[in-house]
């Protein structure tokens, strides 16, 4: 058994003995990985064991050695770079005879190409390349992670200095300046612009169909980094077969050579594991009822008192796509919350893409913002001011390269958007296009992947709620009204115990398996005509099936916050009644 000390540090030579001790008792061959994966999950089998393997989404890799041990928690950016060729089993000499290897980087080959053996045993296999970026997360909080990182940074790098690890100050400052110019290849790969985040090319050793744009997962896998001598050499790295890819934009990024993977939480809240998904969710469920009241009580003080929005809002935070079927996404809840009130000052500069930050200007919608990014893992700003439409892409296009928009994001990521910054002005063909996307994503939960000539959607699920003056221009699933009951206060200073309790109670109730019982399912039919039985009566307006569409989706999302998993006619009457208020307010 290997240790996990060894495994980190060393992680090629552990690759090495596994090799060795596999191909003396079994042939090896194309596809086959010699159990390296196996034997390394069972030394990380614990999540304190994986804990113990350096992170690069918290430590620059430039402070890491390349053949290092590392994890990366990521979303897949682009899965079009294709698959490369490699040796897996080769054969090299020196002076101490004739050497059986297996490789797991590129170095093994390059560092013995003038010693490589023309063998019969060779094996030539091929590895699948992924362009992955770190997930794209709650803004406010990753941006001030990231400047406690960059101070991490700086710490570490007045550490080595110190104890000599760089070769001297002129090193030093090579390494910083590079690490500048690196921002400049792979800010386009990150939805959002302005805003830091890490990026790496993995490499997988074992074909995977299911995975895909869009994918959360963890790496673990050996770090390599970018070096003078690939830059000068085409053909001893990075090639991919995608002859559109322009190499010299991701030569320096770092690659991870994949040992195993592992799908994350749908959440990606790192607070949840599946180990403990059981007894995380039996707790949540428990407690529901209460934490539902405070959090409501929580997001009201941002809606001045208004305890009706706050708690559509949390009914949207709850929403998810269940299923698509006969053309319908069931369970998008794109909500509009109209009367709010405009920003005083608005500023609507023509900037670039690249210098523009997507952050709320309007001070009642920054203190909603603020509130939501505390509650949700996954949150970002999006005001639509003119400049943000006209420069800043919601949707990924292809030109050669996949460049990201602000829409590729992964699952479960929630958006607040601001139509009360929009001024008049024109629209260009970016602007044009992004309304468009908005205007998709609202109706199917799909997103356009612009090419040359043709475009390709992608079924998405991610969380709207739109601010506006009036009602909205966009089609939304529900409207309601903001009616202020106390003048804005400032926002309640909570605990991080009460704010970790409420995301883990978004992260935990909305993706829980809900039922309607048969009994219950005839009742709301019944309740159903009864309710257009007396419109007609009373010479109203009847009731539709796209009414009782929604009220359907409002008690399954009620039924959720609740902590249950099954609708009662108790639950479906407080649903209808809660539509009845919001209905009054239209």
């Amino acid at each position: 058994m290997y240790t996990v000390t060894e495994c980190i540090e060393n992680p090629l030579v552990v690759v090495k003995k596994i090799f060795d001790a596999y191909k003396g008792s079994t042939n090896v061959g194309i596809g086959n990985d010699y159990e390296v994966s196996e034997n390394f999950k069972n030394v990380f089998a614990t999540e304190a064991a994986i804990k113990m393997i350096p992170s690069i989404n918290d430590i620059c890799t430039d402070d890491i050695p390349s053949n290092t041990l590392v994890r990366f928690r990521c979303m897949i950016q682009n899965t079009g770079l294709g698959h490369e060729m490699y040796l897996s089993v080769f054969e090299t000499f020196d002076s101490s005879g004739v050497k059986e290897e297996g490789s797991h980087t590129n170095n093994n080959v390059n560092s013995f190409s003038s010693n490589l053996l023309d063998s019969p045993t060779t094996v030539l296999d091929e590895r699948y390349l992924y362009y992955c970026v770190s997930v794209p997360e709650n803004n406010s909080n990753v941006i001030k992670k990231r400047s406690n990182d960059d101070d991490s940074i700086e710490d570490l790098d007045r550490l080595a200095t110190k104890l000599n690890l760089f070769d001297d100050e002129q090193h030093h400052l090579e390494n910083h300046n590079r690490r500048q110019l690196e921002k400049n290849y792979v800010a386009s790969k990150f939805p959002f612009p302005n805003e830091s985040h890490v990026s790496a090319i993995v490499k997988v050793y074992e074909k995977n169909d299911s995975l895909k744009v869009g994918d959360v997962m963890e790496i673990i896998g050996v770090l390599e980094h970018f070096t003078r001598r690939e830059s000068g050499n085409n053909n001893d790295e990075f090639n991919p077969s995608n002859d559109f890819i322009d190499p010299s934009s991701l030569l320096k990024v770092p690659r991870l050579h994949a040992i195993f993977y592992r799908k994350l939480h749908s959440s990606s809240n790192p607070l949840i594991s599946e180990v403990n998904l059981k007894n995380t969710t039996l707790e949540v469920q428990n407690t529901a009822r209460d934490t539902r009241n405070s959090l409501i009580q929580y997001i009201a003080s941002a809606f001045a008192g208004d305890l009706l929005v706050a708690e559509f809002v949390l009914l949207q935070l709850l929403s998810r796509i269940y299923n698509r079927r006969d053309g319908l996404t069931l369970g998008k809840f794109g909500i509009n919350i109209t009367n709010i009130p405009p920003s005083s000052q608005i500023d609507d500069k023509s900037v670039s893409s690249s210098s523009l930050p997507l952050s709320h200007t309007n001070p009642f919608t920054r203190n909603v913002a603020a509130i939501l990014s505390s509650v949700l893992t996954k949150y970002h700003d999006l005001p639509l001011t003119l400049s943000t439409l006209n420069n800043v892409f919601f949707y990924p296009r292809c030109d050669g390269v996949l460049d990201s928009g602000v829409f590729q994001v992964s699952d479960g990521t929630f958006f607040l958007v601001d139509e009360t910054v929009l001024k008049e002005g024109t629209l260009g063909d970016t602007g044009v296009r992004n309304m468009q996307t908005l205007t998709d994503i609202l109706n199917t939960q799909k997103l356009n992947y612009v090419f040359p000539f043709n475009n390709f959607q992608f079924n998405i699920d991610i969380g709207l709620i739109i601010f506006s003056t009036a009602k909205s221009f966009f089609p939304v699933d529900c409207v309601i009204p903001l009616r202020p009951l106390a003048t804005q206060e400032t926002m309640p200073s909570l605990s991080e115990e009460t704010l970790t309790e409420y995301q883990k109670y978004i992260s935990i109730l909305r993706y829980l398996d809900y039922s309607i019982s048969e009994s219950v399912s005839e009742f709301v039919q019944n309740e159903f005509v009864k309710q257009r039985q007396t419109a007609a009566k009373n010479g109203q307006s009847l009731m539709t099936p796209d009414d009782l569409f929604l009220q359907m989706n409002l008690a399954r999302l009620t039924a959720l916050s609740f902590g249950e998993t099954e609708l009662t006619t108790e639950i479906w009457k407080y649903t209808l009644n809660l539509d009845r208020v919001r209905r009054e307010r239209l």
